[in-house]
């Protein structure tokens, strides 16, 4: 052998090979395993249905950019090429989706439920209640207007990149550029199909088409979105430099490029549409609804009807009765009118009815209705740690930065968090300076409501369950968001926390406030109201100003039985945690119940139903020793 290593040698019986020769067949072998994991979990089946989950969310990513980029999941991903892109509007897209759903709602009933774990099985079922929905609404899937007053194309596109799209090195920058050189095509295409739904669905509103046209107006006025974006962008590229290897060269050629993309095609973008919405035809007092619907006679709305199950997220074989609820939210009202006027009673109110007095309490957003928010949070944290866990990093801001948004919204938003886990921006509520604001009556139900233990607690813990698929963590269901927000004003209605007359004239009045919208909502779609009608119906029933009635009455025209979805998610909740009172006896627990339904995060009402049940099935199994 000489001087040469010695080989090992494996005799068997008529075999010999080297170990040098065992090895390099392993590396073949695991190489070869590899190659068809990666293609399987590519293009086809994945072995593990929680990849298949990851692939359906990167799949969406790809034809909706946009959303990708506010709910930031690349930190999970590891991947930023979404960001370069907006959402595309064409024709051939949207079939592509409906395509897509399919085929990946065939995969995923493939896999079998009873190699699942309970929660595989609830993200199935969410996933499955979502593929059906693009199914069963592919009909209508050039209804709604994508130019409206509300989050239209000329409203959400400058937003997308002042609020969402953060620069953090130089491929965010070339994409921001990217982006902007792709609005003069996002609103050419936004006007090409309000022109196709004038056509399937009806001209639009007239009181929605002057909104717009004069938000438009506002916009191009001394070239405000143009100057917004460039510096925008100068803003966030100069935070760069020198930190992210942007280089001062860099920076000036890139800004000479934001300048001409930004005053050469999207500023032209806006001059145009300017111009050409007079071209759209509209109808004065017209509802979102067929327009073939006739007056005198009310047959069911197939788009409201469909809508009705989306934003209840009911299965459509459930029957939904409008009338019923029409019916049940007038007795609402009149109950809550009725508990409102004996609460203002002894409340000292100058002579006026109680809505006129607590209308004229309301007030502009100035630093104090923030404070005075973040006082009420931190008093709402320190009483309620026996019915949920502490909030972490929730925050109120008051600005005098005016987004777009602002434009359309006067009221305050709440802004979660991102599925970035590079990013530490905490859940925000954010208030304008000069916005109308919540009468302070309403504050400590406001706070409640829209914060802790609220909308933007619920989220933040959504955002958090990291045990689950990425789809899961911010995927929102309204009948869900908007059951939880009214469950929680009646939850602490309950534990007293409104025994304060002024207070509890709060609640009651937010309350009242969701309980005319239904109806209002309702009498637009089903009982074919006009828009005055409507408008009068809110200011009679309700203290909010003609600013905020207006606002509520473009959503409505905008999301039709969007406003109608809390009454079945507050009924669901209230069931669910009597059932489980019932079923548990002395072994319930309010903390763990609502842990129970935070922790299974934002899902249709049969899949929360299913979530409960388990809950107490567990509880049991642990009340009778873990058998």
């Amino acid at each position: 052998m000489g001087s040469s290593l010695p080989r090992l040698i494996f005799v068997f019986p008529e075999t010999a090979f080297t170990l040098n020769s065992l090895f390099f067949r392993l590396f073949l072998l695991i190489l070869f395993g590899g190659m068809v994991w990666v293609v399987n979990i590519t293009w086809y089946k994945p072995f593990d249905i929680d990849h298949f989950f990851e692939r359906v969310t990167w799949e969406y990513g790809q034809s909706h950019p946009e959303t990708f980029t506010r709910i930031r999941p690349s930190g999970v991903f590891g991947f930023n090429g979404f960001s370069r892109y907006l959402d595309d509007l064409s024709d051939e897209t949207a079939q592509a989706g409906q395509v897509w759903a399919q085929k990946n709602l065939a995969m995923l009933q493939s896999y079998r439920p009873a190699d699942q774990t309970e929660s595989q099985q609830a993200s199935t079922k969410v996933l499955t209640w979502y593929f059906e929905e693009v199914e069963l609404g592919k009909n209508f899937d050039r209804y709604g207007y994508p130019l409206n007053p509300i989050d239209g194309i000329h409203l959400a596109l400058p937003n997308l990149m002042l609020r969402f799209h953060h620069i953090r090195n130089l491929q965010d920058a070339e994409s921001y550029l990217t982006r902007l050189g792709g609005f003069e095509k996002k609103i050419e295409d936004a006007f090409r199909i309000m022109g196709l739904n004038s056509e399937q669905q009806g001209a639009w509103p007239c009181e929605l088409k002057a909104k717009v046209r004069q938000q438009v107006d506002e916009l191009v006025a001394d070239q405000i979105v143009a100057s917004a974006l460039v510096n925008d962008f100068q803003t966030k590229i100069g935070q760069m430099v020198g930190a992210k290897s942007i280089t001062l060269e860099a920076r000036e050629e890139l800004m000479a490029e934001a300048n001409l993309v930004v005053y050469h095609s999207v500023y032209p973008a806006y001059l145009r549409l300017a111009k050409r919405l007079d071209s759209l035809e509209c109808q004065q007092g017209a509802a979102v609804r067929d327009s073939l619907t006739q007056l005198g006679t009310v047959p069911q709305d197939p788009y409201y009807s469909y809508l009705l199950h989306w934003h209840s997220a009911i299965p459509v074989s459930i029957l939904i009765d409008p009338e019923a609820i029409f019916a049940k939210g007038l007795r609402d009202v009149a109950g809550l009118e009725d508990s409102l006027q004996k609460v203002a009673g002894p409340l000292e109110h100058r002579g006026l009815p109680p809505l006129a007095w607590l209308r004229a309490q309301a007030r502009r957003v100035d630093q104090s209705c923030a404070d005075s928010l973040i006082q009420k949070v931190v008093f709402l944290e320190k009483n309620l740690v026996g019915l949920f866990e502490t909030a972490q990093a929730l925050r109120v801001n008051a600005t005098d930065k005016q987004a777009f948004d602002s434009l359309a919204c006067p009221m305050p938003e709440a802004f979660p968090l991102t599925l970035d886990p590079k990013v530490t921006q905490p859940a925000t509520y954010e208030l304008v300076f000069g916005q109308p604001s919540a009468r302070p009556q309403e504050y400590l139900a406001r706070a409640a409501q829209d914060i802790f233990p609220g909308y933007l607690y619920q989220k933040q813990v959504q955002v958090g369950l990291k045990q689950l698929p990425t789809f899961r963590r911010n995927i929102e269901f309204t009948a869900f968001t908007q059951g939880w927000r009214a469950y929680v004003l009646q939850l602490l209605a309950e534990e007293g926390f409104f025994d304060q007359p002024e207070d509890h004239l709060g609640l009651l009045h937010l309350q009242l406030v969701q309980a005319s919208c239904l109806v209002a909502d309702l009498g637009l779609h089903s009982q074919l109201w006009p828009r005055g009608q409507a408008f009068g119906y809110l200011q009679a029933h309700t203290a909010l100003t003609d600013d905020e009635i207006n606002y509520l009455i473009d959503r409505m025209q905008v999301y039709p039985a969007e406003a109608t979805a809390w009454q079945g998610g507050l009924a669901t909740l209230l069931h669910l945690r009597q059932q489980a009172k019932l079923a548990l006896g002395s072994g319930f627990d309010l903390r763990e119940f609502h842990d129970a339904i935070l922790q299974t995060g934002n899902v249709p009402l049969p899949v929360l139903s299913q979530a409960v049940a388990n809950y107490i099935a567990h509880v049991k199994r642990e009340m009778a020793g873990g058998k």
